[in-house]
């Protein structure tokens, strides 16, 4: 069975267009609320990876080299707190999509500057975009042995294909 990548769709949307930056989780913290829908346009149940994968562009004024400084991590997905290094992460899950209908992921993000030096200073503009493509060497579950601490992958078959959504601009006030 082969399904186009046209076939599988991705959709975000914000739920405003400023946010400010999140220095600790406090009270105070922010995040950038995003909603991004995965639509199965085909006539048969699809097997799919989902992750939180966007692409920030930086869009301020200045240097345009800093958009591959720029990393949008997630805090939560669908109310799950997002571990980072956990291994066995939840969010490297497959989900069954039924033909002609949609998943809707709900998240919590933060921006951060993982790059050496000093981030622009004032203000931080970006567009943001849904971009996964998945291949046949991502598809694959993770397996912790049985009497060690070694990984390793189990391959299984799912959708393959490129997903990339609407784009989005939205400024970050610090």
């Amino acid at each position: 069975l082969n399904i186009f990548p046209q076939d599988v769709t991705v959709k975000i949307s914000t739920n405003k267009s400023e946010y400010k930056k999140i220095y600790n989780s406090g009270e105070n913290a922010d995040p950038i609320l995003v909603k991004y829908t995965l639509y199965n346009n085909t006539s048969d149940t699809i097997l799919i990876k989902v992750e939180p994968s966007f692409d920030l562009e930086y869009s301020g004024e200045g240097y345009g080299g800093y958009s591959q400084c720029f990393r949008m991590e997630p805090l939560k997905v669908n109310g799950i707190e997002y571990k980072r290094n956990y291994k066995f992460n939840e969010y490297r899950a497959f989900v069954k999509i039924a033909p002609n209908d949609s998943l809707v992921n709900d998240g919590e993000f933060d921006i951060f500057w993982p790059c050496r030096g000093a981030p622009p200073v004032g203000d931080w503009s970006f567009n943001i975009t849904y971009r996964r493509e998945l291949t046949k060497e991502d598809n694959y579950f993770l397996i912790n042995g049985r009497y060690t601490d070694i990984t390793s992958k189990e391959f299984i078959t799912a959708w393959q294909g490129k997903l990339v959504s609407n784009t989005i601009g939205f400024s970050l006030i610090r």
